[in-house]
């Protein structure tokens, strides 16, 4: 059996390394675009390694740790890298003016160099005094599968409600199948 990863998720530009191990000695070899490993026969292990992932095609390009038995039937097993890149900042944007109530203003979510953009979801939250918690999310931001910069506007009535109300928003990377993570997270907007 061929130990394999079938999930990886990177950060942009960090080092890649990985081994496969086999009991027996066959011949084993990585398949890859980027510094594809040759072949080595009477091993029991051998290692891909990327001293820094920087390419944003890696993510759409097959890489296979593969094993050839002596007499030629071949077994490959794919491995699934994402590539992302957490945001280089994330600011609330506003009127600075006086608010009147009544009045509709927006607020923008400013997230500068993420990636992959398709898979951002923008979260706002929005904490009034009795400390309670309302959610907003968009998604679907379609610009590109590479990192890029994104805006998201919310808008928002002013009320006596809206008095002392603190809004938040957070940019979030779905990274395949792995746990949702937050990238970052900046001040509350008052």
């Amino acid at each position: 059996m061929i130990p394999c990863w079938w999930n990886m998720v990177m950060l942009l530009k960090s080092n890649c390394s990985l081994t496969t191990t086999l009991n027996e000695p066959y011949m084993l070899g990585w398949e890859a675009v980027i510094n594809p490993v040759e072949p080595v026969q009477d091993t029991t292990s051998t290692v891909w390694n990327v001293s820094s992932l920087t390419e944003w095609e890696i993510n759409t390009r097959d890489i296979f740790c593969f094993l050839t038995v002596i007499g030629g039937t071949q077994c490959k097993k794919p491995l699934k890298l994402n590539l992302y890149k957490r945001a280089d900042s994330v600011v609330i944007v506003g009127d600075n003016g006086d608010w009147s109530e009544g009045e509709q203003r927006k607020l923008k979510c400013e997230i500068k160099n993420v990636g992959p953009v398709s898979n951002l979801t923008v979260q706002w939250t929005r904490l009034d005094q009795n400390q309670t918690r309302t959610i907003r999310e968009s998604r679907n931001f379609t610009i590109s599968s590479r990192m890029g910069n994104v805006t998201d506007t919310l808008e928002v009535w002013t009320s006596p409600e809206e008095d002392g109300v603190q809004y938040q928003c957070s940019a979030l990377l779905d990274l395949i199948q792995f746990k949702q993570q937050q990238v970052d997270d900046p001040n509350p907007s008052t």
